[in-house]
């Protein structure tokens, strides 16, 4: 299924960035709507659907992730553990969240229920398609400012393991994303270029 639509977030003109409003564009179209949600959901923001419409987000007061259901404005703590916690990425049933806590990576039950799986040090960023997996990265530094290396890294979610896939000395991989059920895409954070890639469960 071709997809035509992308969210996106504007600060207002000599405003801030926490009254960022929500835009959406549409390709085939070319038409430019506002979205009538709190920017703070856009991260997990899948576009209006039929059933559960749920996003996830960390409240900037408390540092706990929550989650609130859209079509019923049903809100509800996540991470009931003590922790500053930062970006929550919502799987694709709904089911799970990852969710970062200082330089630790844990998967965690939508419904508050708990921590379904510690998956080490990192920072993820997606999810594969059966929710099996998450794809990440972990950068390092020599001077604690700037970047002296990065590699991709695929996390098992059963069994709350991590592997490298990426071994390189001349490229920094990072923030990288499934497409399809065995490709990916990711940037090269030393030169600016984006690839893809094939990879093996």
């Amino acid at each position: 299924m071709m997809v035509n639509l992308f969210f996106y977030k504007v600060k207002p003109e000599n405003g801030y960035i926490m009254n960022s409003e929500v835009y959406s564009y549409n390709i085939k179209t070319k038409k430019t709507e506002r979205v009538n949600i709190n920017h703070n959901y856009l991260p997990s923001y899948k576009g209006n659907t039929k059933g559960s419409n749920i996003v996830v987000y960390t409240n900037i007061m408390t540092l706990k992730i929550e989650a609130i259901d859209l079509n019923t404005l049903k809100s509800w703590i996540v991470t009931n553990d003590e922790g500053q916690f930062y970006n929550a990425i919502l799987s694709h049933d709904h089911k799970k969240v990852a969710v970062h806590n200082g330089a630790n990576v844990f998967v965690y039950n939508i419904d508050g229920s708990g921590i379904i799986a510690k998956l080490g040090i990192g920072i993820a960023s997606s999810w594969s398609k059966d929710d099996k997996y998450l794809l990440g990265f972990m950068d390092e530094s020599l001077d604690g400012h700037e970047i002296s290396n990065s590699d991709l890294y695929l996390f098992d979610v059963a069994n709350s393991k991590s592997k490298k896939i990426t071994q390189t000395k001349d490229s920094f991989e990072s923030d990288p994303s499934f497409f399809g059920s065995d490709k990916i895409i990711y940037a090269d954070e030393k030169t600016g270029q984006i690839f893809t890639s094939q990879i093996k469960f």
